[in-house]
């Protein structure tokens, strides 16, 4: 099996919005597959917001690093003033 790259994609159930909320984490693809993992990406984050709206979801969320961070230039997702702070150990 090839592996061009991956994303972890969740969702939660979340009681006291009683809806559903995705999480996107950590995209990461081999240098001579970044477009493709890009565009096949950029599908992918479609059809996830597009079926949040179906179901009525509360949200999508994208949390970014210093590999994912440009994958998200070319989705349809705004980047937000939220900000994550993250403890170094």
């Amino acid at each position: 099996m090839l592996v061009y790259g991956f994303a972890y994609i969740f969702y939660e159930i979340s009681d006291w919005r009683n809806s559903y909320f995705w999480w996107l984490y950590d995209i990461y693809a081999k240098p001579n597959y970044k477009e493709l993992v890009i565009n096949h990406f950029e599908e992918i984050v479609f059809k996830i917001v597009k079926l949040n709206y179906e179901l009525s979801g509360c949200g999508v969320r994208a949390i970014t690093n210093e590999n994912s961070e440009n994958f998200y230039e070319k989705t349809i997702l705004e980047k937000s003033n939220y900000i994550i702070y993250e403890k170094e150990l």
